[in-house]
């Protein structure tokens, strides 16, 4: 459907979009803040379980499974699904739009493979520089559901003080003896992460429901993932017995919020700002665990960082200072 579209139709002029609406910045902001939560959840069961692709394809199956079983309940879902799987295997969705799951995919393996050698904190600096570098590439060129998106000071401000800010509020995690290299995994991650948003986005206008989106998303990282799972298996050995505690296993359903806010709201915030309110979201989600569960590891550069996320978040939807200047505007008239 949005490929009929843009056959009719040049592709049209990279456009200067006004504020986003505030329900979609507050709804993004709270997805970010249920993926801290599930973040959490997933690093425990990682934990428990001795094996991180195990407690990946462990969160994938429970969301997909999840998913499902809300799809099955309502027949207009169903219909959309079947359409949406009749489409991708025809070939009438691009196929660029079909593998946004491997934005999890890839996140999930960076955290199993690299953070050992370059650390939580430097991990995820290194993702937010890469949703950051695709988020705004993809708006540039107009791969998501919003259509082109100018460069703006605005947006190029916000991308950088989000960097910034993400590097202070992590700041206490940063170790010595950094391996390059490694790095270049959560970078990768990010840039597949901001492709993973666009894209769902590009589904779920195709399929006309974010839920169907979700279904297909979840569907191929469980795929992807067991395929991972089982060279690891081979490799290293099966993970240990699965934790008694049912709320390491919540992973999943927190996981179907997070992805079907992407697919929902790209339209309304293209990928850049999703991806930088969505950051925001998982940085004081984080912190607000921290208060609650560790209330000793509070810092001051790590409340800092966290309040300047929102700032990054704000300047990068271009809802400050340019609201100002257009108001000045209005009145000169």
């Amino acid at each position: 459907m949005a490929a009929e579209q843009g056959e009719q139709t040049s592709q049209p002029a990279p456009h200067r979009p006004d504020a986003p609406p505030v329900w979609a910045l507050a709804t993004a902001f709270a997805g970010g803040v249920v993926g801290a939560a599930q973040s959490r959840i997933n690093a425990e069961l990682g934990t428990a379980l001795a094996d991180g692709f195990a407690a990946g394809l462990t969160s994938f199956t429970v969301g997909l499974i999840v998913v499902t079983a809300v799809i099955a309940a309502r027949p207009r879902l169903r219909r959309r699904t079947a359409d949406l799987l009749t489409d991708l295997a025809r070939g009438r969705v691009p196929w660029l739009y079909a593998f946004g799951a491997i934005g999890g995919v890839a996140y999930v393996l960076g955290q199993s493979l690299v953070v050992a050698l370059t650390g939580v904190a430097l991990f995820l600096v290194c993702v937010v520089a890469g949703q950051t570098i695709s988020g705004m590439v993809l708006d540039r060129v107009g791969f998501g559901p919003s259509g082109p998106r100018t460069v703006s000071l605005n947006r190029l401000g916000g991308a950088a003080l989000m960097l910034v800010a993400a590097a202070i509020s992590v700041s206490g995690g940063f170790t010595g003896g950094i391996h390059v290299l490694p790095l270049l995994a959560p970078i990768a991650a990010g840039l597949l992460m901001g492709y993973q948003a666009a894209a769902n986005g590009q589904v779920t206008a195709h399929a006309g429901h974010f839920l169907v989106a979700t279904h297909w998303n979840f569907l191929l990282g469980t795929v992807l993932l067991a395929a991972a799972a089982i060279v690891n298996i081979v490799v290293n050995g099966p993970p240990t017995v699965p934790p008694a505690d049912p709320l390491l296993f919540t992973g999943g359903v927190l996981g179907i919020a997070v992805v079907g806010v992407s697919a929902a709201l790209v339209q309304y915030l293209g990928v850049l700002t999703f991806s930088m309110t969505l950051v925001a979201g998982q940085i004081i989600g984080s912190l607000l665990l921290d208060a609650a569960l560790h209330p000793s590891a509070l810092t001051l550069p790590t409340v800092l960082g966290a309040a300047l996320t929102l700032v990054a978040a704000v300047l990068t939807a271009g809802m400050w200072p340019r609201r100002r200047g257009r108001a000045r505007a209005t009145a000169t008239e």
